[in-house]
């Protein structure tokens, strides 16, 4: 699964990580398209370290509310 960066003036530039990142092959994905048109997306890993359930939560809102607006996966756009 590869993923492109958002590149438009909502999104800053992507900042360095100071760690080595896991590859994304260690993580289990599930897509699943729900009834209602919705899309389930399950993603289990490894704990991130440093990283609590809150800030996940507010990251996945903070995505989903621009996906909302127009750039989404579902919809063709680059993402």
């Amino acid at each position: 699964m590869t993923m492109t960066i958002p590149t438009n003036e909502l999104i800053p530039a992507p900042r360095p990580v100071p760690r080595k990142l896991r590859a994304p092959q260690t993580a289990e994905i599930t897509l699943e398209n729900l009834a209602d048109g919705r899309r389930r997306i399950i993603i289990k890993h490894a704990e991130f370290k440093g990283v609590s359930p809150q800030m996940l939560t507010w990251w996945y809102r903070y995505y989903l509310h621009r996906c909302t607006e127009g750039a989404s996966p579902s919809r063709g756009s680059n993402f």
